[in-house]
């Protein structure tokens, strides 16, 4: 195949289709990467700038569309040369002629994501991407993947509209690896764990989608017995219908308890009616939050809309209200959120996210090691002036520890 350029508007294949041919392409052209067909990295520059004028060559000055230009990973990882391809891409977009399309400069953009602390390692999928163009406020976004060789790389771009989160323009360009760009791709790779101590990475050795509910996994559930609790349609569901007179009320499910160790443990979940109060993801001692015993909490406040992660040193419940993430609130009635915890038992370190942003990091954070673990589910009702039936889903259940 030529290295020119593929286009993926492809009307005739389905969605699908088209993401797996994103996905399978750049790996079976990066297993013949050859310089015959390379091109200079900025004609390639020019040729993906002409795509992207092409498609808004309708827009006027008065319907501006704003489109990011991330990083370009190399082995699943931010490198040197990934980033000297995202600037220069950055640049030569920035000679657009056209006053319809605008680009986010790289500083604003890193600015913005610096404050959300990404762990840039973990966005090379595309749902991440799309979380990405939001944060910045974009309509699109640009990003890729790069496949090195001995004298040339293959360089994939991916054009991505934030809204529909639909891959519109997707091309292959084989690249000519000068002197400069040699020497940036033999630097060492620097990853966000390397630069902002993120957490190991853990393998999850145990899923729980909820097809029925695991008496063995879930050994207590403390709910008001007005609340229904049922796994159904791989949804664990807490459904009760709106009475007059309902108190707040704190409803929760219990794993098994394990030893403490270095864990990562993650669930999503959905408020259909924005009924709740609150939903927590706990992992605390057996004893938490007693007689000196630890506890870790990511919390999405639904009443009050933000995102805060918590933790208990033994005294009392802690929170760095300028971590509060107001602005990552806004579809929890449609949409699924994942909600995560990882613990690093050699560093002492806690982290708690929400979709992949790290929201906090604390350090020096020890649990009872005489005592065991758990992991805790809260739903907290919310009173009864909402008017309100109550349903609140659960869906994947992720650890690395094998319970």
């Amino acid at each position: 195949m030529n290295g020119g350029v593929l286009l993926l508007i492809m009307k005739p294949l389905t969605k699908i289709y088209r993401y797996l041919l994103i996905l399978v392409f750049p790996v079976i052209i990066a297993m013949n990467v050859s310089a015959e067909d390379a091109i200079p990295l900025d004609k390639a520059v020019d040729d993906m700038l002409k795509l992207v004028e092409e498609k808004f060559a309708s827009i006027d000055e008065n319907s501006v569309k704003t489109m990011a230009i991330y990083h370009f990973t190399e082995k699943d990882a931010v490198t040197p040369l990934g980033e000297y391809v995202a600037s220069e891409m950055a640049t030569g977009f920035s000679r657009t002629g056209n006053k319809g399309l605008k680009i986010i400069s790289r500083k604003k953009m890193d600015d913005i994501l610096a404050e959300y602390q990404f762990q840039l390692t973990e966005m090379t999928d595309q749902s991440k991407s799309v979380k990405i163009g939001q944060l910045l406020n974009a309509d699109y976004i640009i990003s890729g993947y790069i496949f090195s060789a001995s004298d040339s790389f293959r360089l994939n771009v991916q054009m991505i509209d934030i809204k529909t989160a639909e891959i519109v323009i997707g091309n292959s360009y084989s690249i000519v690896l000068d002197e400069f760009m040699a020497n940036l791709s033999k630097d060492e790779i620097k990853t966000a764990t390397e630069e902002n101590g993120a957490p190991p990475q853990f393998e999850y050795v145990l899923t729980d989608s909820f097809d029925n509910l695991d008496d063995l996994l879930w050994v207590k559930m403390s709910v008001n017995k007005d609340l229904e609790v049922q796994a159904k349609n791989g949804r664990l569901s807490l459904t009760g219908k709106f009475r007059k007179g309902r108190l707040n009320s704190i409803n929760t499910i219990t794993s098994r308890p394990f030893k403490v160790k270095s864990f990562a443990v993650e669930i999503s979940f959905r408020d259909p009616l924005l009924s709740c109060q609150a939903v927590s993801f706990q992992v605390q001692n057996t004893k938490a939050p007693f007689f000196g015993s630890g506890a870790l909490s990511m919390t999405a406040n639904v009443q009050k809309e933000y995102y805060k992660f918590s933790w208990y040193d033994g005294r009392d419940w802690k929170t760095d209200d300028d971590k509060l993430r107001d602005e990552l609130f806004g579809d929890e009635d449609k949409k699924f959120h994942r909600l995560k915890l990882v613990y690093d038992l050699e560093t002492k370190t806690a982290y708690g996210y929400v979709d992949d942003i790290l929201i906090n990091v604390v350090k020096d954070f020890t649990f009872v090691r005489s005592d065991k673990i758990q992991v805790e589910i809260t739903i907290r009702e919310t009173v009864s002036d909402t008017g309100k039936d109550v349903h609140v889903e659960l869906d994947d259940f992720k650890s690395s520890v094998d319970f």
